[in-house]
């Protein structure tokens, strides 16, 4: 059952079967953990294969009706006492009922499970030891109240917003302290409730700065950079209060060799969501922080001449979020005069980047592509007379050939960042982690 959800999803999907199979596998959930924990990971499956299948109306009333039912039994599961101090079931049980969560369209259904999940977290560090199943319960109950409140993206209330953020900062003056769970929830409202977070920026700020001190804690630290584009999209008119010390915060991390340098990466993106918050405000970041980025090009451009596998890996990362990055930074100061002489001149190294990892040895993906060439066509119509020097139309050429050969099928299967998204601000996953399908060119 659990590889049939895996890779035939649509058999269990299908209303035809369903009928049959689901209520069976619900009640599996009691069995011994060997079996309730493939049940829980085929839950999981079917969650994050259902969206595909949603455009049939018969299974999207299905599979709505089966939701709620499915996450009853995976509540059950979680809190049984029949197998000991061990936590691979609970986790495996919130692993299920997030993705179920994340897959439902119903925000009556977010709201409920919202507000399950508030009482089941007071309970769990009111009554809970420092066991480490006790402190798994709480992180996976965090986790769970997060995906929950992105669901109710413009549908919150403000008294649920207000018990929300109540609950998340009381626990963190309980444990005298902050961590990853409790900022990924409070990002999670900020891009829930957009600017109406305005009003609990100040407070929140608090919290987050004693976060920022956790420089060895990589997972605290991601968190940060997850609530600083989150913050920044919804709380413009408040943000650039405190932009100089997120800026001061983020170079601290490039600086700091003790974080891995995948996580790092994650410090562009965050420079490309603070210019597009604080637009003209930017400027004076402008010339230091482009010193970063001319650095990054370097590596990058060695790394494309390096044959290892990890290397090539490492680079597919870092040129997405530099192109992403950039993307908003032209955006974001495409109006602000005084940014033209500084920007036009560090387009040169950007079109040289561009040109050299958009190489076919190395394989790059039709969204890079893509986005390298939305980039320059915007580069090239807000600043025609600055860059003439630099383009070179044999590139733009190449790119818009190799977009050629993928079919319209093969277009419409890819995640397209173009610029008029680029104002848009993405979509994102948890914790503003971007949510990106990669096809590789043949």
């Amino acid at each position: 059952i659990c590889r049939t959800a895996e890779l035939h999803a649509e058999c269990l999907l299908n209303p035809q079967y369903s009928v049959n199979v689901i209520q069976p596998m619900i009640n599996a959930l009691t069995l011994r953990p060997s079996i309730s924990q493939q049940i829980c990971l085929a839950f999981n499956y079917l969650a994050e294969a259902s969206p595909n299948y949603m455009s049939h109306s018969q299974f999207q009333v299905n599979w709505n009706s089966n939701v709620d039912p499915i996450i009853e039994g995976l509540m059950k599961n979680a809190f049984r006492q029949d197998v000991g101090s061990t936590h691979q079931l609970l986790e495996l049980s919130f692993l299920a009922i997030i993705s179920m969560v994340y897959a439902t369209s119903s925000t009556n259904l977010a709201d409920k499970y919202t507000r399950t999940f508030m009482e089941l977290f007071k309970n769990a560090v009111g009554s809970s030891g420092s066991s480490e199943r006790d402190q798994i319960l709480q992180e996976c109950l965090l986790s769970a109240l997060q995906i929950c409140i992105l669901k109710l993206e413009g549908n919150i209330s403000g008294n649920l917003f207000q018990d929300v953020y109540t609950l998340i900062t009381e626990y963190f003056k309980y444990i005298d302290n902050v961590n990853a769970d409790g900022i990924y929830v409070i990002s999670s409202l900020a891009t829930s409730i957009g600017p109406k977070f305005n009003e609990k920026l100040a407070d929140f700020w608090v919290f987050l700065k004693h976060a920022m001190t956790k420089q060895n804690e990589p997972e605290t630290i991601n968190s940060v950079f997850g609530a600083i584009q989150d913050i920044s999209r919804s709380c413009r008119s408040e943000f650039a209060k405190y932009s100089d010390e997120a800026m001061e915060f983020l170079e601290a991390c490039l600086n700091n060799q003790s974080l891995s340098k995948e996580l790092r990466l994650n410090v562009f993106i965050c420079f490309g969501d603070i210019a597009l918050s604080v637009k003209a405000k930017f400027l004076p970041y402008l010339n230091h922080m482009f010193s970063y980025y001319q650095m990054a090009y370097e590596a990058g451009l060695n790394l494309s001449e390096s044959g290892a596998a990890d290397s090539l890996d490492y680079l597919e990362q870092l040129k997405d979020k530099l192109i992403e990055s950039m993307t908003c930074i032209v955006h974001a100061l495409c109006d602000v005069q005084e940014a033209a002489s500084t920007l036009v001149g560090h387009f040169r190294y950007l079109f040289l980047f561009i040109k050299r990892t958009c190489e076919r040895r190395l394989n790059p993906t039709v969204e890079y592509l893509r986005n390298c060439l939305a980039l320059e066509i915007d580069i090239i119509d807000f600043w025609p007379q600055g860059v003439a020097e630099f383009v070179d139309r044999d590139v733009l050429t190449y790119l818009v050939e190799m977009l050629e050969k993928f079919t319209e099928n093969q277009q419409n299967s890819c995640l397209l960042y173009t610029s008029d998204a680029a104002d848009d601000l993405l979509c994102v996953d948890l914790g503003g982690r971007r949510i990106i399908k990669k096809k590789k060119l043949k």
